[in-house]
């Protein structure tokens, strides 16, 4: 599977949530979308880590990852 796309819709004390997740392997790029159909209800801490070898920043608006894993044979990512 190159894309891939998936959601996740759900009610709770009269507000309405939904849940997307857009996908590209090729692009190497992983997204959630948070949206609620009502203002101000929305409240989250949002966290990334991993075992290993990883650096998080914030630039702007956005949360981003980065880092190399071993490839399992010379150590290089």
């Amino acid at each position: 599977m190159d894309q891939a796309i998936a959601n996740c819709t759900f009610t709770r004390n009269g507000v309405n949530y939904k849940r997307e997740y857009f996908t590209s392997f090729d692009d190497d790029v992983d997204v959630i979308r948070l949206t609620a159909d009502k203002p101000g209800q929305l409240n989250c801490r949002i966290a990334m880590n991993r075992p290993e070898r990883y650096q998080v920043n914030t630039v702007g608006n956005e949360l981003q990852m980065s880092g190399q894993l071993n490839n399992g044979t010379d150590g290089r990512g």
